[in-house]
């Protein structure tokens, strides 16, 4: 949160701002209306003020290292683990994105080039053949909205997601060819999970790293709505390249868009999960650096190496079984992450802009 009257950022739970000595308010957990810091009672609705209305957390950077990070991407594939919950956090976690570095740009910067890289990639079959392209987009849309909805506190704006998803595509575009010339014919199918997912995350780590918009990046909930919009991104394109190929071969229509609209659910796992990671590294040290990238990407990798290989051996029934976990794993890290944020109090204290 910001001073009112310095504008400079500040802890939640100051009672005095450090930089100007202006008296703080803050707010009723109970009804959102202002007090003063000092009351026990809320003026308004007459609620006892306590712990709830404050951060309960220890705000304060502590040591991570690439190992803590690395257990932590595996430990959050364990579908029958607890995930990890934050007690030390950062400030960061209340930063609020500078009002002097808008945002809006991206939007018509991603749509650009998302238009941009369809037709490098594909030439003009995607706009001619719209519905396969509609088809191939509308279920990565669908889980990413479901994503986005339970981010509940602090909404990503929506100029950024359209900007990573269109990195989406183009990380889409440049996989294709390095899977094609150099991936598959060294290590087949399921080598292609470690060319597509550290592009796509290069994408997440830009905007965390950013030295003007990286305070939208609060936490790892926050990584894992930014990661699946470029999950999306790439979901999309990659769907429309399977559907037309497949159609144009006799293929019916309905069956691969089918098992399409249920493998897109992947590429929306597997970078969320590696934006996680940054988050949680976020979290806990205020920063993010280069060696972080390198610990998350195990998270996503090696689902996406499963998820190539597991057919091979189990065909469609496989695909079901790891749609169903793949599904509950990310739905536990989202509601872990859901229970840190209400921890933190983010009922009052979420870095609106």
């Amino acid at each position: 949160m910001n001073c009112r009257n310095c504008g400079k950022p500040i802890l939640p739970h100051y009672r005095v701002c450090p930089h100007c000595g202006t008296e703080l308010r803050m707010q009723c957990a109970s009804c959102g209306r202002e007090i003063k810091s000092e009351y026990d009672f809320c003026a308004y609705c007459g609620a006892k003020i306590v712990e709830a209305s404050k951060p309960v957390v220890e705000v304060a950077p502590t040591r991570v290292t690439f190992t803590e990070l690395f257990i932590n991407g595996l430990s959050s594939l364990n579908p029958f683990k607890q995930t990890e919950q934050f007690q030390k956090v950062t400030d960061v976690v209340y930063r609020k994105r500078s009002p002097h570095s808008p945002v809006n740009i991206y939007l018509f910067l991603g749509i650009g080039m998302a238009i941009v890289f369809l037709l490098l990639d594909y030439t003009t079959e995607w706009l001619s053949n719209m519905s396969m392209t509609l088809i191939g987009f509308i279920a990565p849309i669908i889980y990413f909205v479901w994503m986005y909805r339970n981010d509940r506190y602090e909404k990503e704006p929506l100029s950024l997601i359209v900007f990573l998803a269109s990195w989406g595509i183009i990380s889409a575009f440049i996989a294709g060819y390095l899977n094609s010339y150099i991936i598959i014919p060294l290590l087949g199918a399921p080598g292609a999970a470690f060319t597509e997912e550290p592009l796509k995350a290069v994408g997440v780590y830009w905007l965390a790293r950013h030295k003007r918009h990286g305070d939208e990046f609060n936490d790892h909930l926050d990584g894992m709505v930014y990661g699946s919009a470029v999950g999306a991104g790439f979901a999309g394109s990659e769907n429309f390249y399977y559907i037309y190929r497949y159609v144009m071969e006799g293929i019916p229509l309905t069956e691969i868009a089918l098992i399409r609209s249920i493998a897109a659910l992947g590429h929306l796992v597997y970078t969320g999960l590696i934006g996680r990671v940054l988050g949680v590294a976020k979290v806990r040290r205020g920063k993010i650096l280069l060696t972080d990238l390198l610990a998350a990407l195990p998270a996503g990798i090696i689902p996406h190496f499963v998820w190539n290989t597991f057919p091979d051996f189990f065909g469609l029934t496989g695909i079901l079984i790891l749609y169903v976990v793949y599904a509950y794993v990310f739905s536990k890290n989202i509601v872990a992450a859901q229970r840190d944020e209400e921890r933190w109090n983010f009922k009052v204290y979420a870095p609106l802009e």
